[in-house]
């Protein structure tokens, strides 16, 4: 073994460390992993970087740019839209729907963004109508990836595959090449999905995702003022935790405090709660206290006021940025009422929270600022 292939298999053991562990992000890594060889004199500085120039990576990237210019032009979040309105109730019939979309979408957009956008819909549909979401996300994947077989820019395997042949002196496949065996590939695997999804998945509806999003408990920020009935009163005497509310923190004098049975609240408090979204909207109408997610108590003087759930999908502008810095009220007009985060982290502001992808936010504004 020769000490060039000694120092591959070592930057390949770190970078699959690096991955296991999430050290930091997979691009960061792989350039890191590039960087490594070139300063170990593995590969020379034109060797590392000639693929950047390739033909194949240039329409990959766009690929890329305009599978992100759909989604954040809105045009996915459409689809999604009109997916969740014609689903209706029946397993069937939605699992019909959102595999086709998903199969037809990804011939063109990556797999990975066309299944992103659509994992949202897939919950916000089993939310509504009661479908185990356990027998719909794995098919919309698989859906996916028999898309991706249909055209030469479905999958980035048809490409290499394509540059490859162009390398050996024959003539590179064309957009539609594949189209004929990948229709009928990916008729066949519809089919076989809509057969046996029901069959041989599990039904989720009890256990599952749906439950939890069921039972969500927001994580929100209240301010008690000086004519709060909850002021000199303790926890027990409100029987909060009785209400379905949980008082996590409480701060006082910018001091963070445990809340107890026997914690008395005192008017200037700061509560950090957990509730659900019934009983958040319901805080809103005690007098003296105020709703601070977001930095602004939400105005409920106006008839067209409605309150409904965001999930922050991946590649979002949301995420990785906080409250504060999104400004939701001055931009968009709308009041972030309460944040919920798998795993239940609290922090002392919660507009200084890290939004990350998979989060939910309780949002609050007029029929039109909250429209997608």
């Amino acid at each position: 073994m020769t000490w060039e292939i000694l120092v591959v298999l070592l930057l390949l053991a770190a970078a699959t460390v690096s991955y296991m562990l999430e050290l930091a992000s997979v691009d960061l890594i792989t350039l890191m992993l590039l960087v490594g060889l070139v300063l170990t004199g593995v590969l020379g500085p034109e060797e590392a970087f000639s693929g950047f120039a390739n033909e194949i990576i240039i329409v990959l990237c766009s690929i890329f740019v305009l599978s992100g210019a759909l989604a954040r032009t809105g045009v996915m979040d459409r689809l999604a839209v009109w997916i969740a309105k014609n689903s209706g109730s029946s397993e069937l019939r939605a699992l019909a729907i959102l595999t086709a979309v998903s199969t037809v979408t990804s011939a063109f957009l990556s797999n990975t963004t066309t299944t992103a956008v659509l994992i949202p819909t897939v919950m916000a549909l089993c939310r509504k109508t009661g479908l185990s979401p356990g027998r719909l996300l794995m098919p919309v994947a698989f859906a996916s990836l028999l898309g991706g077989t249909c055209t030469l820019i479905g999958t980035s395997t048809n490409l290499a595959a394509s540059g490859m042949v162009a390398k050996l002196g024959q003539a590179p496949f064309s957009m539609f090449e594949f189209t004929a065996l990948g229709s009928l590939i990916a008729v066949l695997g519809l089919g076989y999905l809509l057969l046996a999804a029901g069959r041989l998945l599990p039904d989720t509806r009890t256990t599952g995702e749906i439950e939890d999003f069921g039972l969500l408990h927001y994580m929100t920020e209240l301010q008690v003022g000086e004519d709060c009935p909850w002021a000199g009163r303790s926890m027990s005497e409100l029987e909060l935790s009785d209400s379905g509310i949980n008082v996590a923190q409480i701060i006082r004098a910018g001091k963070r405090m445990r809340a107890y049975s026997n914690s008395r609240i005192r008017a200037g408090d700061k509560l950090i709660v957990t509730a659900e979204p019934a009983d958040v909207v319901r805080m809103q109408e005690i007098p003296g206290l105020s709703v601070l997610s977001d930095g602004a108590a939400p105005d409920l003087d106006d008839a067209e006021i409605r309150v409904l759930e965001a999930v922050i999908p991946p590649d979002s502008i949301f995420a990785d940025r906080t409250l504060k810095q999104l400004d939701l009220r001055r931009r968009h007009r709308v009041s972030v009422l309460a944040v919920y985060q798998r795993g239940g982290r609290l922090a002392a502001h919660v507009r200084n929270v890290r939004m990350r992808v998979g989060d939910v936010l309780l949002l609050q504004g007029r029929l039109a600022s909250l429209e997608p």
